[in-house]
């Protein structure tokens, strides 16, 4: 929505989508769909993706590589939506559907956030951060296990008929969590 007290023009919103490597602490395989936008006369608006993490709001740089549709729904890392102008208390309506895997563990996170940079009435250009938006799992403990069988005190994966078999089983805690009541 336009708060200011008059018209402002040359309006960029570049967003990062919540894709695993558009921001660093994104670790899901996440999927999303192009961009839905009510509110706004879309012929004032062209939106743009990349699958360049770093790329900025200039269409112009080849190296952002913009495209005006999404080819990879994994890939996608950002957005950006030009809008010519948007007049004072107008307000625009931006959604887009995502998909997360099934069963998660502990300590996966997604993350989006935006940039909106437009010219207010005396030419001057602003910009306006968003808070960081994140979806998060919890933190939990990561128990990484190992299984090994020796004979004789040699580790290997055969044995001889009526050889006497020792297995050891290692379980690593390597998270940030207490793990209680392990059974192996």
């Amino acid at each position: 929505m336009n708060n200011n007290d008059s018209t402002i023009s040359n309006v960029k919103i570049l967003g990062t989508f919540p894709t695993k490597g558009a921001l660093n602490e994104n670790t899901l395989e996440a999927t999303v769909q192009e961009l839905q936008i009510s509110g706004v006369d879309s012929s004032k608006i062209k939106v743009y993706y990349t699958e360049n993490a770093n790329a900025t709001a200039d269409i112009t740089n080849s190296s952002n590589a913009w495209q005006e549709k999404i080819t990879n729904n994994k890939n996608v890392k950002k957005y950006l939506i030009t809008v010519t102008e948007l007049n004072v208390s107008e307000d625009m309506n931006i959604s887009y559907k995502m998909t997360i895997p099934e069963k998660l563990e502990y300590n996966e996170t997604l993350a989006e956030n935006y940039v909106v940079y437009y010219t207010d009435t005396t030419g001057v250009e602003q910009n306006m951060q968003v808070s960081k938006m994140t979806l998060t799992t919890g933190k939990g403990p990561t128990v990484e296990t190992s299984l090994k069988a020796t004979v004789g005190g040699k580790e290997t994966d055969t044995v001889k008929r009526r050889g006497k078999i020792q297995y050891k089983l290692t379980a690593k805690n390597t998270g940030s969590e207490k793990v209680e009541n392990a059974i192996l």
